[in-house]
């Protein structure tokens, strides 16, 4: 699977900028804050799964403790690619949903920031936070409803998982 994102070339975030906020940030809390299974009855497993991840967006938002929230929603759907069936016609056997919500602490005060500054950070850093947990949970959660459990590739740094947008949330309190 290729690691792709959407985000304008026109537009693309400033990796300085996302280096300097990650020297001046601080993970404070990684929470998985919603999950779901769902699978498809069948009399055995299937032996060969294909999985689609995709993300309706990232948000994040900045609050008034010189913190950041960050949200990661990831999706899953695996299909059964067992009889050769290419992903695109093969049946779905399961569909996954995670939130996780990220908080970073600002050593700085919280004016001092830019929104271009925190969303490279986001965008080049923050996805390789929640990451590891979400591999790991999709693994457990396609293991504990009798699929074979699905490993996720490595993400590596600076790359989103497909779909994923980045979005500063509207509703922000300063």
């Amino acid at each position: 699977m290729t690691m792709t994102d959407e985000r304008s070339a026109s537009r693309a975030p400033d990796f300085k900028q996302a280096q300097d906020a990650a020297a001046a940030l601080s993970t404070l809390a990684i929470h998985l804050v919603m999950m779901n299974a769902e699978r498809a009855p069948a009399a055995i497993a299937p032996s060969h799964l294909r999985f689609q991840l995709s993300c309706s967006g990232v948000y994040w938002r900045k609050i008034e403790s010189n913190s950041v929230f960050v949200m990661y929603p990831y999706e899953v759907t695996v299909f059964d690619t067992s009889d050769g069936t290419p992903t695109e016609s093969a049946n779905e056997i399961g569909f996954f949903t995670l939130l996780y919500q990220v908080v970073y602490g600002l050593s700085k005060p919280l004016s001092t920031w830019s929104d271009e500054t925190l969303e490279a950070f986001v965008s080049y850093y923050g996805a390789n936070h929640s990451w590891p947990y979400a591999r790991a949970e999709l693994q457990a959660m396609t293991a504990k409803v009798g699929l074979p459990a699905l490993t996720l590739p490595i993400l590596r740094m600076g790359e989103l998982p497909n779909g994923f947008r980045i979005e500063q949330q509207t509703n922000e309190r300063q």
